[in-house]
């Protein structure tokens, strides 16, 4: 896989401003779903802050929105 140049970054960036209230929900929760996967870690070990925002879905929507 290779790394995103930052003007792609950029232009994902704008793009995403771009968004209704609604796509910008359901791409969180892609998101989300993609990076849980992505941070599994073994039972009994702790994501931290990372964790710390999995309980916090509303109050990130709310920042979002």
């Amino acid at each position: 896989m290779r790394a995103v140049t930052q003007h792609e970054f950029n232009h994902i960036v704008a793009v995403v401003g771009t968004l209704s209230p609604e796509q910008m929900r359901r791409l969180r929760h892609e998101l989300d779903a993609k990076l849980a996967m992505a941070t599994r870690t073994p039972a009994g070990t702790s994501l931290g802050s990372l964790g710390a925002m999995r309980d916090a879905a509303d109050e990130l929507d709310q920042i979002v929105e």
